[in-house]
């Protein structure tokens, strides 16, 4: 129905200036068929869910991991130091690095952001111009999520530098010990040396003012870039 109005109307309006022939008029109709296409495979895939990652039971599934957020941290330590073990990676740093990775404030923070900031319309005028799935998620939605990207790093990466306790349960090796342990390694019973304390402190802050300034960086190169131009 798209394809028949809009060649008809296009055709007309050719027909009538008298400015465009047989070849135009085909190439005109091949150029609606083509957006016509378009139109029907972005609703199709609308409908499938394709864009929004539409599934049964997603938001009881959100829900499980909002539940998680009612559990103290600390729970969780005896049972994730036996998983480290079955695995073999207690004294190892990977047993620091892959448990943070992913937490539920990271999908709960991403959803919510996304929500707002990724409308469904955007994705398919992606769609219409013949982006796959890759390019809308490269082109599209990453400049779009690119502040909260930045956001979700620098907590990521600051609560994992400033972990305490499960560095301390997990790591056994001193060559491998974390800054912080290694800082409270500095008050023995004999003494305190302030000096080296304080310096130490120091050289543990360096790295989260970096972190801040390449993501206030990532937090102003994002807020446009993706958007839609009105």
């Amino acid at each position: 129905l798209i394809e028949s109005y809009l060649s008809l109307g296009l055709v007309e309006e050719a027909q009538t200036a008298g400015t465009v022939g047989h070849i135009q008029i085909a190439a005109i109709r091949r150029e609606v068929r083509r957006i016509a296409r378009r139109v029907r495979r972005a609703n199709q895939r609308r409908r499938g869910g394709r864009l929004g990652f539409d599934f049964p039971g997603k938001t009881i599934l959100f829900g499980v991991v909002l539940a998680t957020f009612l559990l103290p941290s600390q729970l969780a330590t005896i049972p994730q130091f036996l998983f480290m073990s079955k695995l073999g990676w207690v004294g190892e740093l990977k047993a620091l690095i892959f448990p943070s990775l992913a937490s539920a404030f990271g999908v709960f923070w991403l959803r919510q952001y996304t929500t707002n900031a990724l409308p469904k319309e955007l994705l398919e005028a992606a769609t219409i111009d013949g982006c796959g799935f890759l390019r809308q998620y490269w082109h599209v939605a990453l400049p779009t999520m690119r502040p909260a990207l930045a956001f979700l790093g620098m907590f990521t990466f600051i609560g994992a530098w400033n972990d305490f306790m499960w560095p301390l349960i997990v790591l056994n090796d001193p060559a491998k010990l974390t800054l912080q342990v290694a800082l409270s390694q500095l008050k023995t019973a004999h003494g305190t040396d302030y000096g080296m304390l304080m310096a130490s402190s120091l050289i543990a802050v360096i790295p989260l003012l970096l972190i801040f300034a390449l993501g206030a960086k990532q937090f102003m190169a994002g807020i446009t870039e993706g958007a839609v131009k009105g």
